[in-house]
């Protein structure tokens, strides 16, 4: 019984626990992904408002009296960016800049560009973030932003939250089967005190009702049998009855009980059981209809079908006012 309290403990806990953590790696990715994504095309943006008009300034360009780069919106922050654009007059191409990216040719950057050029105005294009800009001189500018960087930052984001996540899984699964033992004790010991009573208590009832029965058997054999000593039985023998019912109920618990399976109609148990139940019916002016569906073999424990068969019937002739 600990044992199973235990596990359903444990799998209760780590349930939660694990959807606490997935939560929490699922918005911190999300959150990683929707910052990188927003700040992509912000420096999209700045590029293309840069991109033709001047030459974008390097490193080796700075003034050492500027203050430092800002990590986001200042355009001192793009200068790691690595981006090539190209600028179309109709469908010509006039000016194509690959000097930040060294991984890219000018035809490649012109082929890439004239692909975009009938597609969304921003989009993706082979690991690119690319964006598409009519400049005040009618000419096109295409420009494509290298995003593979910010990839690998979301893809490592990703790698170290899955591993502290499944190490945070690992170290409460270990401290939720430490403690799981000692939380569930005092629960333990309160079912295990609920099974002596019933036990014990079975035990002991059992004695008075053995006496109580021997009386009425006395009494009848000397008074004859009247309608109280039939109720002084059959209220004993309905107590001795739930009183076994209870001390089954605890063995099944504690699972020292074997059911014996066995295959055998249901229906003609089902008839067997109502027999019993046609008297007590007709003293409460019942009539009981049969609608019984015959060789319907099942497998299982026929004495504990039996049961269940006579607390139906019971129940129904004792809690029936009258007719069907």
């Amino acid at each position: 019984m600990v044992k199973d309290l235990q596990k359903k403990f444990i799998l209760t806990a780590m349930t939660a626990i694990t959807l606490l953590i997935v939560v929490l790696l699922g918005v911190i990715n999300i959150f990683s992904i929707t910052l990188s994504h927003d700040e992509n095309n912000r420096v999209l943006d700045m590029l293309c408002d840069d991109a033709g008009d001047k030459k974008p300034m390097h490193p080796q360009d700075k003034d050492d009296k500027l203050k430092p780069t800002k990590p986001f919106g200042d355009r001192d922050g793009f200068i790691s960016a690595r981006y090539f654009y190209v600028i179309f007059s109709g469908d010509v191409a006039i000016t194509t800049d690959v000097s930040r990216i060294s991984s890219v040719e000018e035809e490649t950057a012109v082929v890439a560009a004239r692909e975009v050029l009938s597609k969304s105005e921003k989009g993706n294009y082979s690991g690119f973030l690319y964006k598409r800009v009519t400049r005040p001189d009618n000419t096109t500018l295409v420009l494509f932003l290298d995003t593979s960087q910010q990839t690998s930052v979301i893809f490592t984001t990703f790698i170290i939250s899955l591993c502290a996540g499944l190490i945070c899984w690992g170290l409460m699964l270990l401290l939720v089967v430490l403690l799981s033992k000692r939380a569930i004790t005092p629960i333990a010991q309160n079912i295990e005190k609920q099974k002596i009573f019933v036990t014990n208590a079975g035990h002991e009832i059992k004695t008075p009702l053995a006496i109580i029965l021997a009386n009425t058997d006395a009494m009848e054999l000397h008074n004859g049998e009247n309608k109280w000593s039939k109720n002084i039985r059959a209220q004993a023998m309905r107590l001795s009855g739930l009183m076994q019912k209870l001390l089954t109920l605890s063995k099944m618990e504690e699972g020292n009980i074997t059911i014996p399976f066995e295959e055998f109609d249901i229906g003609e148990l089902t008839e067997d059981t109502i027999q019993a139940f046609y008297e007590p019916a007709l003293l409460k002016g019942i009539e009981i209809e049969e609608n019984i569906e015959k060789n319907v073999i099942i497998n299982a424990g026929r004495e504990y079908i039996t049961q269940l068969l006579t607390v139906l019937m019971d129940n129904a002739v004792k809690y029936t006012q009258g007719g069907r």
